[in-house]
Parts: structure tokens; sequence; C-alpha cells
């Protein structure tokens, strides 16, 4: 050990020490529903920000599993890494991709009481690094890690697959085994927060383009009078002949973020011939919402990253 990280030492360093004890071992699992589960695990430290965190669910003794990074909703200012949507249950949806072969780290990231964009995004990144650098602790294969969000998690999610580049990682001197995203599962996020307020029909529950907004608080001030932060979280950018493969599933009558954020999406994905999975479900608010069985949509997500794995 380097003696700035040993306790023990003269030379010790405590902030270097904090900082780098998201390279610790990883705690002792509990039992859950038949699945390994490690709970708080630092994953990124920033100075001045508090740890983001994350869990671990997977089958015991586990190697070279494909792996599904979940990241959660909620408007970027509220919930956490133990949230899925209200029609779901969280340890039902999490067994049920656990048991289909996949190791499960579910996500917290910094929020707008805390930072402004590009910060959640920089969270996302150092999860990808960390999940695959850390791979032979999680039994992961590190060329076959996925990401899964929904709503505001969504948008985190398109921007960490589409943007994560193992060549120019901040972070890359000190890791290694990085690699692209493999595929995402996009359920009914934000696309460009400009043309948000275009329901269409649709009787919207918030407007976007406002500072007060989630939208807003993100960027720090109302979309139109941010262009550069608006252009730079603007999920269609990003979209080559190169992106990850991608599911996209939104409802037709969400009244917070309208089905025409997926259609910009899947109008740009076609452009670029790349791998696209779109299914729009009829009658579906937010959250699916209105759906009948949406536990479906879990093994929709399932099948598909098993098909691009």
């Amino acid at each position: 050990m380097n003696d700035a990280f040993d306790p023990a030492s003269p030379n010790f360093n405590p902030m270097g020490f904090w900082l780098d004890s998201v390279w610790n071992p990883l705690p002792a699992p509990s039992s859950v529903n038949g699945m390994a589960l490690y709970e708080n695990v630092n994953y990124s430290i920033t100075p001045g920000f508090r740890p983001v965190q994350l869990d671990i669910y997977k089958t015991p003794s586990t190697t070279n599993q494909p792996c599904v990074i979940w990241i959660h909703g909620g408007g970027y200012e509220v919930l956490d890494k133990k949230f899925v949507p209200p029609l779901f249950d969280r340890l039902e949806t999490f067994g049920k991709i656990v048991a289909a072969g996949f190791t499960l780290v579910s996500i917290d990231y910094r929020m707008t009481g805390e930072v402004l964009w590009p910060a959640p995004l920089h969270d996302v990144w150092d999860a990808i690094a960390w999940v695959q650098n850390r791979s032979g602790d999680l039994g992961v294969d590190p060329t076959h890690v996925n990401l899964w969000g929904e709503s505001a998690g969504a948008h985190l999610a398109m921007h960490g697959g589409l943007r994560f580049n193992p060549e120019t990682y901040p972070k890359r001197a000190n890791l290694k085994n990085l690699n692209h995203v493999n595929a995402i599962v996009e359920w009914y996020g934000p696309v460009d927060f400009t043309q948000m307020d275009d329901f269409d029909g649709v009787q919207a529950v918030q407007v976007a383009n406002s500072a007060e907004s989630p939208m807003g608080r993100l960027l720090g001030g109302a979309p139109s009078e941010l262009p550069a932060a608006a252009n730079d979280v603007n999920v269609t950018r990003f979209v080559s002949a190169n992106s990850p493969a991608l599911q996209v599933r939104h409802g037709v009558v969400d009244a917070l973020v309208s089905i025409k954020q997926a259609r910009l999406l899947k109008a740009t994905i076609d452009e670029c011939d790349t791998v696209l999975d779109y299914r729009e479900i009829a009658g579906a608010d937010h959250g699916f919402i209105g759906m009948d069985n949406p536990e479906t949509l879990v093994d929709e997500g399932i099948a598909f990253l098993r098909a691009n794995t």
C-alpha cells in the first residue's frame, strides 16, 4: 500500500484515503429473495460533495455475467437507488433481471439541490467505469455492461451510454478494463428540453421551459435561455451509427414527458441506422400508468439485452 493511504504511516493522507475508499473490498452481502445484496457501496467521491453509492444484486458465486446498471427517475431531484416505478415491485423487478443471468447494479447520483448538469452524467460515467474496473470482484464481464433507466434516469442512461468513451474518460489514467456501453433500455425519458412543452393535445402537468421546472433546475435556468447547456443535454446530438443498441418504451398519453420526445429520438436513430427496438404504449401515462400487465416490459427489456449482449 502507498504510505499516503496507510493509516499506520506518518505520511498518511486522510483525504486521499477517503477518496480511495471507492476501491475498498465489497461489504458482506445479505441474502434477499435468493439474491446476494451488497448495499450502500461508495462508487464515486468528488471533494465537496457527499459520496454517491450503489447497491449490487446478484446470484451468489457467479462469474463473467453481463451487467445492468439501473438508473432511477425523479426529475433529477428526488428518489434514490431503491426506487422503481409505482406499478413495479423492486425485488420482483430486480430479481427477474438477476434470474435472467445479469448482475444488477442500482445507483444513486447527485441531484439538482447539489449540482448542475453535467454532474449527474459524470456520476453515471463513474458508475460505468467502477463496475468495469471492479468486474472481477463483481463477477461481471466488463465488455457487457448495459444501462436501464426510467424518466430522468432514462435520460441519464441515454447520455451515459451514448457518450461514455473509454479513451477520453477523465479518470482513465487510474483505471483498466474500460469498454463502451453495450446496450440501453430507455423508459419514457426526456430527449430535447427545448421541445418538452409540445404535448400535442395531452394535458401537461408542468411547464418544462422554466427555471423552476426540474429541467430548469438541472441546467440552472430556463432551457430556452441557456442554449449551450440545452444543446449539451439534447440526446439526439449524440446518436450515431456506432451507438449502443437501444430499446425505447413510452406511453402515448404521457402527461409529464410527451410521447413526442420518444418520436424525436426515433427519427434521429432511424437516420443513423443503428439498432432500435421502439414501441409506444397506447393509453399509458408516465410510469406506464394505465397499461395492463406493465411487468411484461421487464421481460421485453431482458429479451432485448439478451439479443444484444
